[in-house]
């Protein structure tokens, strides 16, 4: 980022473009070479599950910058295609399996003629997401906990923000590219990693899976996907018991006059009630760890485990770096937040 930003800066093509821009294009073209890199492995990779997950990459890349009503078109029916493509083939008498299958390989205690039933595969995907949403209402809860208990922030002066390092050097990388906040926030929807994760891990992933492609033939898409969501039950389990241990302030000040009732409600009910809305905007004391964070790396995870190109394996990570970094800077959460998640 500082290498690409200095030739901008210092170089001839920045008269090129409107003055002060110079940094701000050379992030966006310093951001176009991990799609580039996936087109690489689109058209040359070895295995056809890579050429698939950075197609969906680049394909995901480019919706974004077309109108949204497009990009929900061009969504739809890539949707509908795949219901279609992959109706099944009724085979009356034979028993339909699913076969799980562990990282290295081999199958989990079973072999592809000895599946695993089919119905015991959805059977452990539903227990998974049930434990997932339980530990999602735990947490939304207990954010309203600890914010209402957190009684120096409910009014002036509010508890100082900790010293952030992370964003001290990204502060600075971003002074030198001559970046604004806007400009960041403009690179980030350029660019819309959540969803170009979507796009690679979820759509293109378990299209790899049904489809048997490559690599990916021998794994089932709701084996992966019951490893994603307790993963993610996991891990935010892990930072509900974080942010409720130890509680650090939030770098919003004023955040809980916002977004809560001040006083905090006196009722037992009207308490429980408070607590059961959804806090999507998050709590207000720091959240360790990032949310966004555990699923965003969940589904990078998810790309790199049904892919295996380093090129891009290189490409995804990239990007999530890039979001990471943004999420800083926008004072969404400290740097340990983002590293943890």
């Amino acid at each position: 980022l500082a290498a690409a930003s200095g030739i901008w800066q210092g170089g001839d093509a920045r008269s090129a473009v409107s003055e002060g821009r110079g940094g701000f294009y050379a992030c966006l073209a310093f951001l176009c070479l991990p799609v580039l890199l996936a087109a690489h492995v689109a058209l040359f990779a070895r295995h056809s599950n890579d050429r698939f997950l950075a197609a969906c990459l680049v394909a995901s890349a480019l919706c974004n910058q077309l109108p949204a009503s497009v990009t929900a078109l061009v969504a739809a029916l890539a949707t509908a295609a795949f219901g279609l493509w992959t109706r099944p083939i009724p085979v009356y008498g034979a028993p339909r399996i699913s076969i799980c299958i562990d990282d290295s390989g081999a199958d989990a205690g079973t072999s592809p003629e000895a599946g695993v039933p089919l119905r015991a595969v959805q059977r452990r995907a539903f227990v998974s997401v049930v434990t997932l949403i339980a530990v999602l209402l735990c947490e939304n809860f207990m954010v309203w906990v600890v914010s209402a208990t957190y009684k120096e922030s409910h009014q002036e002066p509010y508890p100082q923000p900790l010293r952030d390092n992370g964003r001290i050097v990204l502060q600075g990388l971003m002074g030198a590219a001559g970046l604004g906040e806007g400009d960041v926030q403009g690179l980030r929807d350029a660019m819309n990693v959540q969803w170009l994760l979507v796009g690679t891990a979820v759509m293109g992933g378990f299209v790899c899976c049904d489809l048997r492609l490559g690599k990916a033939s021998n794994r089932s898409a709701w084996c992966v996907g019951t490893r994603v969501v307790l993963t993610l039950a996991a891990a935010r389990a892990v930072r509900t018991a974080s942010f409720v241990m130890t509680v650090l302030p939030s770098q919003i000040p004023g955040c809980y006059a916002m977004h809560y009732p001040r006083p905090p409600p006196e009722g037992v009910w009207e308490w429980v009630r408070v607590g059961l809305v959804p806090a999507s905007f998050g709590g207000c004391n720091d959240l360790v760890i990032s949310g966004h964070s555990t699923v965003t790396s969940a589904l990078a995870c998810t790309a790199s485990t049904l892919g295996g190109n380093r090129g891009l394996d290189l490409a995804v990570w990239w990007l999530l770096a890039f979001d990471y970094a943004c999420e800083v800077l926008q004072r969404y959460h400290y740097s340990t937040d983002m590293f943890l998640g």
